[in-house]
């Protein structure tokens, strides 16, 4: 359930990324309450203002964890340049996490833990075709052009 959670382009099952949306929930909680208290210890000592700045940066912070975590997963996996789709869902998990916080807004990054990962780009020359003519060495070593 737990197993290769920092590999992103790793393919899931459903009970694997239930354990990865659950992971990632934790790591999100951690992040946001350390930063939030130390802005509520930024700003004053009021009370009210303190969880107020708190929670206002709680949910930038929110935000941007889960596009970016969004955002690596659908890179890893190679999906940003096959569907439009894939985008508006990304910034969906954005919106998402902006009206409902880090507990819906995960949700489209689990579902996109469970993609397979999209086919790798060719890095080099492209090979030459089966049956196509190889041109000849020459004495030296070189192909010949």
């Amino acid at each position: 359930m737990f197993k290769r959670l920092l590999d992103l382009a790793y393919k899931r099952n459903w009970k694997e990324a239930i354990g990865f949306y659950l992971a990632y929930l934790l790591l999100a909680l951690v992040i946001l309450f350390l930063l939030g208290g130390a802005v509520g210890l930024l700003v004053g000592t009021e009370e009210k203002t303190a969880f107020d700045e708190g929670y206002r940066f709680g949910v930038i912070v929110a935000t941007a964890y889960v596009l970016v975590l969004t955002g690596l997963l659908l890179r890893s996996k190679r999906l940003l340049g096959k569907n439009f789709g894939y985008l508006l869902f990304w910034l969906l998990s954005g919106l998402l996490t902006l009206v409902a916080g880090a507990f819906v807004g995960l949700i489209p990054a689990a579902y996109f833990s469970t993609k397979p990962a999209g086919a790798k780009k060719p890095v080099g020359p492209a090979a030459p075709k089966a049956g196509a003519a190889q041109p000849a060495a020459t004495e030296t070593g070189k192909k010949a052009d």
